[in-house]
C-alpha cells in the first residue's frame, strides 16, 4: 500500500442483476484518498456516487474488485470508518444527546464517559443546551449537526458524508461547510464527500473525483491547491468551477447521444418486425 494512502479503491464494479441479467452501475472505478485529506466525489445524477460510498462505509459489497482502509480490505463496517446521511438518519424517540451516544453503546465505556463525550461534541457542532431535545424539534440544519457529531462519537480516521448539505437551505449549508472545515483542521481526520454541488466541492476539497455516466468510471481527478478560505469570486476558483462544469456538461451531452442511439436502434427493431409481419 501507498504509505500516504488511507482508502484504496481498486478496480472497483457493481453489477445489478435483474431476471438473469446483469446491469453494470460501477465500472473498473480506482483511487486512493490521502490520510487527512477532504476528498469530494462529483458526478451526474444517478451515476452511482451514493453506491461508491456505501462501498466504501462497508453497508454495500463490490461484485468486483476491492476498497482497502489501510491494507486491510473493507468487508462489512469499519469501526474506524464513520457516515452522515443526506436525510439525517436520527433515531425521533431519542433525545439529541441519546442519538449522539448510540454508537457508543457498543464500546467498553461507562454512561459517565458516554455521556462527556456526546456533550463535549454537541457543544463542538454548536448544540449545546439541546441535549434534551427530540429530533422533531430541530431545523434541518441542526438535525445534520447531531448526525455529524454522532459521526464524530467513535472517534472515526474516516468520516465519508453523503450529500449532507443538499436537504438544507443556502444559507444552514454555508454556515455547515464552514463548521465542517473547522473540525477537519481540528481533528485531523480524513473527510469524503459526495456532492452535486461543484461549488460546495471547489470550496471544502483537496481532490475532486469526477465520476462518468453509468457505467461509473473515473472521468478525472482534480486537485484544488486554493488557499484557504477560498472565496467564489476568485479568478482561479471560478477556473476550476468552469473546468468541473465542462467535465460533467460532457458527460451528461454522452449520455443523451447514447440515449438517442439506443432509441434510434429501438424503432428501427420495431419497424423491422413491423415489416415481417406485413410481409407474412
Amino acid at each position: 500500500m501507498d504509505s500516504l494512502s488511507q482508502i484504496e479503491v481498486e478496480d472497483v464494479t457493481k453489477v445489478y442483476r435483474f431476471k438473469g441479467t446483469e446491469f453494470p452501475i460501477i465500472k473498473n472505478v480506482s483511487f486512493k484518498v490521502k490520510k487527512r485529506d477532504f476528498t469530494c466525489i462529483v458526478g451526474p445524477s444517478g451515476c452511482g456516487k451514493s453506491t461508491l460510498l456505501k462501498m466504501m462505509a462497508g453497508l454495500e459489497k463490490p461484485t468486483y474488485g476491492a476498497i482497502r482502509f489501510e491494507g486491510e480490505r473493507i468487508k462489512g463496517p469499519h469501526p474506524k470508518i464513520s457516515m452522515v446521511f443526506q436525510s439525517f438518519a436520527l433515531f425521533p424517540w431519542r433525545t439529541v444527546l441519546q442519538n449522539v451516544e448510540l454508537g457508543l453503546e457498543g464500546k467498553h465505556l461507562s454512561k459517565t464517559d458516554r455521556l462527556r463525550i456526546a456533550r463535549e461534541l454537541l457543544e463542538m457542532v454548536g448544540l449545546k443546551g439541546y441535549e434534551d431535545s427530540y429530533p422533531k424539534a430541530l431545523s434541518g440544519g441542526m438535525k445534520q449537526r447531531v448526525g455529524i457529531a454522532r459521526a464524530l462519537a467513535v472517534d472515526p480516521e474516516v468520516v465519508l458524508m453523503d450529500e449532507a448539505f443538499s436537504a438544507l437551505d443556502e444559507y444552514t449549508s454555508a454556515a455547515l461547510r464552514e463548521d465542517i472545515l473547522d473540525i477537519w483542521r481540528d481533528t485531523g481526520k480524513t473527510f469524503i464527500l459526495v456532492t452535486h454541488n461543484l461549488r460546495e466541492a471547489v470550496e471544502m476539497a483537496e481532490d475532486v473525483i469526477v465520476l462518468s455516466s453509468k457505467p461509473t468510471t473515473v472521468r478525472r481527478i482534480v486537485k484544488i491547491a486554493l488557499k484557504r478560505p477560498r472565496h467564489s469570486d476568485d479568478p482561479d476558483f471560478v477556473r476550476i468551477h468552469k473546468d468541473l462544469y465542462r467535465l460533467l456538461r460532457e458527460e451528461l451531452e454522452t449520455t443523451m447521444v447514447r440515449y438517442r442511439l439506443r432509441r434510434i436502434k429501438e424503432l428501427r427493431e420495431v419497424e423491422d418486425i413491423e415489416k415481417m409481419e406485413d410481409e407474412n
